[in-house]
């Protein structure tokens, strides 16, 4: 499960970048990745686009479908 391979901090950040910057139209999972990368570089540097797609992909099971 890729949340295991992420710190908590680091959830909580895109769960507040998502739920501030995507009230209406939410686009697709990996462009909210590369979007949070590029406000958090450092997460990025930490953590590949791969794992944090996977991350976004499993916040939206989670909650939205």
């Amino acid at each position: 499960m890729p949340l295991l391979k992420i710190p908590q901090y680091v959830i909580e950040d895109l769960e507040r970048f998502i739920s501030e910057t995507y009230q209406d139209n939410v686009p697709i999972s990996l462009l909210i990745a590369q979007d949070f990368i590029l406000k958090y570089p450092g997460h990025g540097k930490n953590y590949d686009l791969f794992i944090i797609n996977e991350v976004v992909e499993t916040i939206f099971s989670k909650c939205c479908i």
